[in-house]
């Protein structure tokens, strides 16, 4: 599968009552960062990644994405180097 290949996907404008086409690509290392800013504004602990909870939602939310395993330390990781 090419990673650079685009998907397409219908987003609902908020602000007005209408719907456009958008297209985005899959970016693991962008949704990581992004779960590491959770982890951190929230107070989660770095095993939240780990739980059975996370993981069946991000199967449903992000399919491709749950083939990546996270762990504890990658999240500890992903959060120092936010920091850094």
């Amino acid at each position: 599968m090419d990673k650079t290949q685009k998907n397409i996907s219908l987003v609902k404008d908020p602000h007005i009552e209408s719907v456009m086409l958008s297209n985005w690509s899959f970016d693991a290392e962008a949704i990581r960062l992004a779960l590491a800013k959770i982890i951190i504004i929230n107070k989660h602990s770095f095993s939240m990644a780990e739980k059975e909870g996370f993981r069946g939602f991000v199967s449903v939310a992000c399919p491709k994405f749950i083939s990546h395993v996270l762990s504890c330390f990658t999240m500890a990781r992903d959060c120092k180097t936010l920091y850094l």
